[in-house]
């Protein structure tokens, strides 16, 4: 009796030892699994935010210095950021931009991005449910670029560039965005997202001074997602760009063509009826291939130019196939590429016909048509022998620009207009929603497609129509003002120089 009494005594305890014990174990477990989720955190912000982590950490140490009485290191520590803030303020380092955006992108990825990620997926359609569980696309990275935030993501099985496309305008705004754009990545399977936080075209910029320019491309622009708009020199597709009065399109011609003006492998020449255009080439080296004003000789001259051009398309396709060749791939000052400006080309056009009917000239003797076949034909023949046609007007219709001619059109610029026709014109498939909005586009803003490119918003840059003309001026005297057709032969033809070339040259 007296050890079974005693035996469950001592269980008894027992009992209260042993829950102590896992008690302390658990109380230990979830410490040691606390601390490292604690260590795991403060790494990954480390990562995500290193310069954050700097900055707290110095104003930590003020803090700390401050509250062990060490008030004299805390005031030069103080000092030391309050003289480099006023520095950097006054002298404006390169890098201070960059400094500025990467604060700016880690508090937003810390704050905004990484917060959101996954409900914005979800909201957008890209967070799929398979098997009852939810799957999220990756964020791998996340940068900044300017005022363009750059994700790398890691798509879910089954997601297409098109599916995240289409996700965009869901993305920017659970984001707080203005808008997003994706591009496939190098790696299969990943994609590159970018958001922009602020409106890329809310403000005008004013175009640069070609003379300092360096790259091969002509900036002219810059479009929604923050990217430069920039056109070769050389070699570029046919361009139209229309544009209502005051909606931006002159200026923005004058921006491109100051800048071909600069390029020793580039002619500029063309008809414009009003002359204000091309008269600051006239004393180019295009000038023999320039035609401007609207009077009956005017127009004459204008159908005489574009014959003569079409006449140095063919004596160019003729030497390429002497040389058993396709297209002309390289431009120089004895070969260079030909810009054909056609300014207000429907105005040309009614001009040429009113001419016609006054005349009463027959079939063959009218001007309208000989205007329509040369141009026709530059823009269906001549982009393999370095011509790119430039065709102005304030709306394009089926009455300056057939189907066919339109087809041969790559580079397609619209600014405001003030019929929606107009737009469908130029960009097959434009929404009633998208007529609208070009209607209302401030001065300079205007969609754009290219190839490759899709339609996007553009803002072109801005240029007043006195620094054009310097620019122009400046650009012939630095590549030589003496006219193409009295120096150069081009692949076998070597045009007249006008009359008034031969006056001033004796």
């Amino acid at each position: 009796m007296g050890v079974s009494s005693s035996t469950p005594a001592r269980s008894r305890g027992r009992a209260p030892a042993t829950a102590d014990v896992g008690i302390v174990e658990s109380l230990i477990g979830g410490l040691l699994i606390g601390f490292a989720l604690l260590i795991g955190a403060c790494l990954r912000t480390i990562w995500q935010a290193p310069m954050w982590v700097i900055t707290l950490g110095s104003a930590g140490a003020v803090v700390y210095l401050v509250e062990t009485e060490r008030l004299a290191w805390a005031i030069l520590l103080v000092t030391l950021w309050l003289a480099l803030l006023v520095l950097f303020s006054l002298i404006r380092p390169t890098w201070l931009a960059w400094l500025r955006d990467r604060y700016v992108g880690q508090a937003l990825g810390l704050v905004v991005y990484r917060p959101r990620w996954e409900t914005a997926c979800i909201a957008s359609g890209l967070g799929p449910k398979l098997a009852g569980e939810r799957h999220t696309p990756r964020l791998a990275r996340l940068t900044r670029r300017g005022t363009i935030d750059v994700f790398t993501v890691r798509m879910c099985a089954g997601q297409t560039l098109a599916d995240w496309r289409s996700a965009c305008g869901g993305l920017a705004s659970t984001f707080g965005a203005h808008t997003a754009s994706v591009t496939e990545a190098t790696k299969p399977g990943w994609v590159i997202l970018e958001v922009i936080r602020r409106d890329p075209l809310a403000d005008e910029r004013t175009s640069e001074d070609p003379a300092r320019q360096t790259a091969p491309a002509i900036v002219i622009g810059r479009d929604e997602y923050g990217r430069t708009v920039a056109i070769d020199a050389a070699g570029t597709p046919h361009v139209a760009l229309q544009g209502a009065s005051r909606a931006g399109k002159s200026s923005a011609t004058y921006t491109l063509l100051a800048a071909l003006a600069h390029r020793p492998d580039v002619i500029v020449c063309g008809v414009d009826p009003s002359g204000i255009l091309l008269d600051p080439f006239a004393r180019g080296r295009g000038g023999a291939y320039i035609a401007t004003g609207t009077r009956a000789e005017d127009l004459d001259a204008a159908a005489d130019t574009l014959a003569r051009l079409v006449n140095l398309m063919d004596d160019r396709i003729a030497a390429l196939l002497r040389r058993g060749e396709d297209k002309i791939s390289t431009f120089t000052a004895a070969l260079p590429a030909v810009w054909v400006v056609m300014e207000e080309f429907p105005g040309l056009l009614a001009a040429a016909r009113a001419l016609d009917a006054e005349r009463g000239a027959k079939a063959g003797e009218r001007l309208a048509p000989r205007l329509e076949r040369s141009v026709s034909r530059l823009i269906k023949e001549s982009a393999k022998v370095g011509f790119t046609v430039l065709i102005l007007a304030q709306r394009m219709s089926a009455n300056a620009l057939d189907t066919d001619d339109r087809s041969n059109i790559a580079v397609r610029i619209t600014l405001r207009v003030d019929n929606g026709d107009a737009v469908a014109m130029l960009h097959d498939g434009i929404g009633r929603d998208g007529i609208d909005r070009v209607r209302q586009f401030l001065p300079g803003v205007g969609i754009m497609e290219s190839p490759g490119v899709p339609v996007r918003r553009v803002r072109m840059h801005y240029t007043d129509y006195a620094t054009y003309r310097a620019r122009v001026a400046a650009g012939i005297a630095a590549v030589g003002t003496v006219p193409l057709g009295r120096s150069d032969a081009i692949l076998g033809l070597v045009v007249p120089a006008r009359a008034e070339d031969e006056k001033s040259a004796a």
